[in-house]
């Protein structure tokens, strides 16, 4: 489930577009891991999500703070619980350093991400932008 395909997608460019790049990433970790390679890019996945979740969650917040949007409460409270989970895995690999147990629990992270939030969350919330947008 690491990738995109048009199901995935939420007809909204600029996010869709990020969640591509995001899952261009997640295969990129994975291949990592297979090829014995984690350590270097379990870093390198975290330094990007560092920077997609300060790009992407603004991006999301700020389309539905100019709609309205009645859900954007929870969708703030879901990013928030992600970006604690992110700085917790930052966290061990500061203290314990990378590698594929590491690797392997930022993709989980990623894949109940994809699963609970971006196939649900932001589903619900593409519905009712979708509709707003010019």
């Amino acid at each position: 489930m690491t990738r995109w395909n048009d199901e995935l997608s939420l007809g909204l460019e600029e996010i869709d577009n990020q969640h591509r790049e995001l899952f261009r990433r997640m295969e990129t970790l994975l291949e990592a891991c297979v090829a014995g390679k984690a350590a270097e890019e379990v870093i390198d996945m975290l330094a990007f999500l560092d920077d997609y979740v300060a790009l992407h969650f603004r991006t999301e917040e700020v389309l539905q703070e100019r709609f309205a949007y009645p859900g954007l409460p929870f969708h703030r409270q879901q990013h928030d619980l992600f970006r604690r989970r992110l700085l917790l895995l930052k966290e061990e690999v500061a203290t314990k350093g990378g590698g594929s147990d590491v690797a392997l629990q930022v993709n989980q992270m990623l894949i109940e991400w994809l699963r609970d939030h971006i196939l649900a969350v932001d589903k619900q919330t593409a519905l009712y932008l979708s509709p707003r947008l010019p």
